[in-house]
């Protein structure tokens, strides 16, 4: 995720949270609709140029970035100075990316003893997968959260490559909300509660067999599965 840096720009890092990034110039307050879609829990980046943040001579503007629970970033960077704060060269690869595959979760995780949740997590492998969807997208591939990485089949290394784009844009979907809407809720207004099949809901019925959903803990973060749909 290489950035150029011939021109003035600025990252954001929005973190877990819906953040807002507002812009007052001397002639209007603006605010830049920063839709957080949680392709997160992990990351999320959004790259402007200065002049959208910091505006022109005509139109002066201070931005600051609103973040309640304080885990964002926001960096101005100089033209031509190296992006040495953001750390957005350690991260892996897009799950929307061509180059996204069975075969690159594979050659990245397939050697692994840890949990295959623990592994989606690594943002050095697959960038933007949180605790959240990964519940989601295990259930969805039948693959158990706490499997080892290295006992998985390469059936089911292709499944899972092929759920992962498929359950973030479902939920990217679902999470669409106008500038409009978003300002007036302040970004509190996350929609992705009622799509949600497994996450945050243990002990209630399995949504496909009606089998008791299993709460547990793996590498320190709450993980939701299904003991008959996701067999080990």
């Amino acid at each position: 995720m290489k950035q150029e840096n011939k021109a003035p720009r600025a990252p954001l890092f929005l973190s877990m949270q819906p953040s807002r990034l507002i812009r007052h110039t001397d002639q209007r307050l603006m605010s830049y609709n920063i839709e957080m879609t949680e392709i997160t829990g992990g990351t999320f980046w959004k790259t402007y140029t200065a002049g959208q943040i910091a505006g022109t001579e005509t139109f002066p503007a201070v931005s600051s970035l609103s973040d309640t629970r304080r885990f964002g970033r926001f960096w101005l960077l100089r033209q031509g100075e190296t992006d040495t704060y953001t750390g957005m060269e350690k991260l892996g690869t897009e799950p929307f990316d061509l180059g996204f595959s069975g075969e690159y979760l594979s050659t990245h995780l397939g050697k692994r003893k840890k949990a295959i949740k623990e592994c989606l997590l690594d943002q050095s492998v697959v960038a933007g997968i949180g605790n959240i969807y990964s519940d989601e997208i295990l259930f969805a591939a039948h693959i158990r959260p706490a499997r080892p990485a290295n006992t998985l089949t390469k059936e089911e290394w292709t499944r899972l490559a092929r759920t992962i784009p498929e359950r973030l844009a479902y939920f990217i979907e679902k999470n669409a909300i106008t500038p409009e809407e978003y300002l007036e809720t302040k970004g509190q207004d996350y929609r992705n509660t009622p799509f949600l099949q497994v996450y945050g809901h243990g002990g209630e019925p399995c949504p496909v067999c009606g089998e008791t959903l299993c709460r547990t803990v793996i590498g320190g973060r709450s993980s939701v599965y299904c003991p008959a749909c996701q067999k080990i």
